[in-house]
This record gives structure tokens, sequence and C-alpha cells, in this order.
């Protein structure tokens, strides 16, 4: 067989491979990221809880994102509070306390990005 006969089934093959491997990827993306903060976990947990604050330390700060707009919503810190994001180059998230525990206070954002 040539070169030339090959290549049809070839590119079958490879679309058979690529289809196969979308069935088995997940419908949603999904991202976690995890770090060591080495300060005491009620310094860590006012920084979290309040999201105000986080226009302050967090990577999508809006000095580096000047087009970004933030909004909030509900009571200061805790459960409930809820900030809204919104820019040309960041896209548009929501991110909500759905539970405020100062012995983890990593779980319960709730965080909601659409591009």
């Amino acid at each position: 067989m040539t070169f030339w006969t090959r290549l049809p089934l070839g590119q079958f093959v490879l679309l058979v491979l690529l289809i196969g491997i979308g069935f088995i990827l997940p419908g949603r993306p999904h991202t976690e990221r995890t770090i060591v903060v080495r300060r005491k976990r009620e310094e860590v947990f006012s920084l979290v809880a309040m999201l105000r604050s986080w226009r302050d330390w967090t990577a999508r700060a809006t000095n580096r994102l000047p087009d970004m707009t933030l909004r909030f919503a509900g009571p200061e810190s805790g459960v409930g509070v809820t900030m809204f994001a919104n820019g040309e180059s960041s896209g548009a998230g929501t991110v909500t306390v759905t539970q405020a525990d100062s012995v983890f206070p990593a779980r319960g954002a709730e965080r909601r990005c659409h591009a």
C-alpha cells in the first residue's frame, strides 16, 4: 500500500481516537490549588472570610486587571457574602462564602467563573 492509500485510514483512526478521548474527558472542567500558609488560622480566616479584602492579596487583583470591576452583596464577611467580578480581560465570575468555620478556613468558598 502506498502512502496515499494509507492516509485516509490513518485519518479515520485518528478521528476515532479523538472522539473516544472526548467521551472519556469530564463534561465540566475542575481546577483545584493547594498551598501551605505559615500564619495563624485566625489571621488567614479574617482575610479569606472578608471578600472585600481579597483585592489586596489575590492574584486577580484590580491593579493587574484594570478593567475588572468588583461588586459585593450580603454581609460584610462570613456566610452569605458574595463577590461578583466582571471585566474584558478577566471574564465574569462569582465567589460566595457558603460556610465559614475558623477551624477550617479554606472550606466553603464556592466559586463560579464564566468566560
